[in-house]
Formats: C-alpha cells, sequence, structure tokens
C-alpha cells in the first residue's frame, strides 16, 4: 500500500483482507538518486538490502520499483538480483523518456494533476530548465494543470506552449489557452520535433505521445 492517506486507505483495506503491507513499515525505498540515466535506489524490506537501479526517472519510480518487488516476493517467494535488476532496466514510453539529448527533448505522459506535480517534481530534482509543451484531453483539470506549468516555466525562466490533440476527446488550442491569461502561454499548432531548438519537456496524454513518437523511438511494437 502506497499512500499520503494512510489511515484512511487502511480502514478501508481491512473490508477486504486482514493481511495489510504498507510502503515505510514493511519495505521501503532508500538513498534514492536521479539522473537523465535513471533511478538508482536502495531496496529494504525485514530480510533484505538490494542497491538497485531502474532506467526509470523520479523518485516515484523508485518507490514504484520496490513495490513491485515486495509484491513479487509474497506472491513467489525470494528472487535472484540478477532478474530484478534485469527487470529494473524496462523501457516505457512515455515515462520522462528522452527522445534526444541535444537539445534535450523529453516526453512524459502525466495526464492528471498528481502527475504533473510528480513531474515537475522531477524536473526540479534534476535541476532542469526546460520550455513545455502541453495538451491535454476534455476530462481533465486543465485550468489547475496549466497553473501548475506555469509556475515552473516561470521560475526557471522558461515558456509554457500549448498545442493540441487529434481527435474528439483532445482539446483544441484555443479551449487550453481559454484556461489560462493570454500572456502566460503560447500556441503551437503543427508541434514538429525538429523544429525544437531549446531543451523542451512534452506532456499531458498518451494522445498526444502517439502523435509524435515514431516507430523507432517507440519501445513498444506497433503494427
Amino acid at each position: 500500500m502506497i499512500s499520503k492517506n494512510k489511515r484512511k486507505v487502511i480502514e478501508i483495506a481491512k473490508k477486504f483482507s486482514k493481511e495489510i503491507y504498507s510502503f515505510g513499515r514493511e519495505f521501503s525505498a532508500e538513498k534514492i538518486a536521479i539522473s537523465l540515466d535513471g533511478t538508482d535506489f536502495t531496496y529494504e524490506d525485514r530480510n533484505t538490502s538490494l542497491r538497485l537501479k531502474t532506467s526509470l526517472i523520479g523518485k516515484h519510480q523508485a518507490i514504484n520499483a520496490s513495490t513491485a518487488i515486495f509484491s513479487s516476493k509474497l506472491f513467489i517467494g525470494n528472487l535472484e538480483e540478477e532478474k530484478i535488476s534485469k527487470a529494473l532496466r524496462i523501457k516505457l514510453d512515455g515515462r520522462f523518456q528522452i527522445l534526444k539529448r541535444k537539445p534535450l527533448i523529453i516526453v512524459d505522459v502525466a495526464h492528471n494533476v498528481d502527475a504533473i506535480r510528480k513531474l515537475i517534481k522531477t524536473l526540479k530534482e534534476l535541476s532542469l530548465k526546460v520550455n513545455i509543451i502541453y495538451s491535454g484531453l476534455k476530462d481533465k483539470d486543465v485550468k489547475k494543470i496549466l497553473e501548475l506549468l506555469h509556475a515552473y516555466t516561470s521560475s526557471v525562466n522558461r515558456k509554457l506552449f500549448v498545442t493540441q490533440i487529434e481527435g474528439e476527446r483532445g482539446l483544441t488550442v484555443e479551449e487550453i489557452m481559454a484556461n489560462s491569461s493570454p500572456q502566460k502561454v503560447f500556441p503551437i499548432y503543427n508541434l514538429d520535433l525538429s523544429e525544437i531548438e531549446e531543451d523542451t519537456l512534452i506532456t499531458g496524454s498518451f494522445y498526444l505521445l502517439s502523435q509524435i513518437l515514431t516507430p523507432q523511438e517507440s519501445s513498444t511494437p506497433r503494427p
């Protein structure tokens, strides 16, 4: 179990099971260090202490990985360190995925307020100063997301751009801009990665990811 409100979650969980395991109690991720090459951390439980690395970037990824390891041990038993390390080398499209180093172009599918907060936290922990290109879907809290993104870009003297997602669920540039002051965001009507000249993060939706990733850049096979 991972939650900021553990007491409430435990109350709910007890209705379904007597066996409840909590991050920070039965298992944890310690000494977390992130870089553009991945996330190093020490997985710990009552019987194990392993220094590991996941190719995914962000402190929350160390927590996710530790939860997966502990859950696997519950169902399977002890795991070989080599197998754990191999599994953590996983690549997932759109999870702080680096498309290019110079200029730095990152794509992340953070699509709700909580995910955007974690994304911004990761940017700050890496001391990155990037422009942001955002697009989202109609059922998201776009106003709050833009507020968070603009707070970051303004703090590092960078710009916030918005673009659109193809399809009925996607918001147009005008619909997105209506959720923020015009002087805070800049429109991009046709997103072309080859035209990006400054360090940039693209975020907002899995749908946007599918528009910009080529089959060569995707780790997921396509038909």
